[in-house]
């Protein structure tokens, strides 16, 4: 297994990931939410997703890929951020998607990845790095939690 950069040949495999993504955490959704999921064409929007991440901008946006072969097992999605109006924290590294398949994860996938997207950040001149999470996710919070991550905000939201 190796870790590297999305490319065009991913596609496909990408369209499965994102899938199981989609489907591991519509999982963690309100049944409100649930049902406004069910009204989108889910397939229209992995197709939109997919076609993003491979054309996005490359100087923002930064995807890398657990492959195995073409055959993908898993992402992580980064976005540079340039915070200048904010004295403590000039350039930001967000994590926007993560994601390994369940069957592999567990086997530090998801740390590898983690650990190139970091590396560069680092070589961008990234002050840190910035993810969030559903509340209710507190397998998630855990794994951050070892990895160094501190709570820093709570978001708090008001269904209508």
């Amino acid at each position: 297994m190796i870790i590297r950069k999305l490319i065009p040949q991913d596609k496909e495999e990408l369209k499965k990931l994102l899938w199981a993504f989609y489907i591991e955490d519509i999982k963690r959704f309100s049944d409100e939410v649930q049902k406004f999921e069910a009204y989108k064409n889910d397939q229209k929007t992995i197709e939109k997703t997919a076609i993003e991440y491979l054309s996005e901008d490359k100087n923002k946006f930064i995807t890398y890929v657990a492959a195995e072969e073409y055959r993908l097992m898993g992402f992580i999605r980064g976005e540079i951020k340039n915070k200048p109006d904010k004295k403590n924290y000039y350039k930001e590294g967000y994590i926007q998607d993560w994601f390994v398949e369940p069957e592999n994860q567990g086997k530090k996938i998801g740390k590898e990845l983690f650990n190139k997207l970091v590396e560069k950040f680092k070589l961008l001149g990234c002050t840190h790095v910035l993810l969030d999470t559903l509340i209710e996710n507190i397998t998630a919070q855990e794994i951050y939690h070892k990895m160094g991550f501190k709570d820093k905000a709570l978001m708090l939201v008001k269904e209508l």
